[in-house]
């Protein structure tokens, strides 16, 4: 029995299952704007370069049965970093988010951080509770809007 095309079979399903991953809801690190506001299918609420240049943001995005800010932030037109925030929660919020992050990416040494072949993913206590997904070749240039010391500066988002 001549295996080869079943070995071409097996090694094309493996490529379309792995260049089919998403890095952050349905995009990937280096989708540009255009892209993820034609495609993102919560009702746009503002593009904020005038606070946070080069970024994004939907208002009253449903996860995991909760409503979210939901933030797009891109380098030169490349999406490098993506999350969610809410404002007032509770530590059964808190609770329930850690353990969907950690059954969808699994335990982790760190605290609260998880890693993926692409991302990093943190959830973060700090202006409310941050769901941060990272692109993992990009986290030096990476500034977290949302974690702003000064509450004013988020104000406009």
């Amino acid at each position: 029995m001549n295996y080869r095309p079943m070995c071409i079979i097996i090694i094309l399903v493996v490529f379309t299952i792995i260049s089919s991953a998403q890095d952050f809801r349905q995009f990937n690190w280096g989708d540009s704007m255009d892209k993820v506001k034609r495609l993102e299918k919560e009702v746009f609420f503002l593009d904020v370069n005038d606070t946070q240049p080069n970024a994004l943001l939907y208002m009253g995005v449903s996860v995991a049965n909760m409503k979210w800010r939901l933030l797009y932030s891109f380098k030169d037109d490349e999406l490098i970093w993506g999350g969610y925030q809410k404002i007032e929660y509770t530590s059964k919020d808190y609770n329930k988010i850690k353990r969907l992050l950690t059954k969808k990416y699994g335990d982790t040494s760190e605290k609260n951080m998880w890693l993926t072949e692409r991302s990093i993913i943190i959830l973060i206590e700090s202006n409310g509770l941050i769901i941060n997904y990272t692109d993992i070749t990009k986290t030096q240039e990476v500034t977290n809007p949302l974690e702003s010391e000064n509450d004013d500066e988020l104000e406009g988002l």
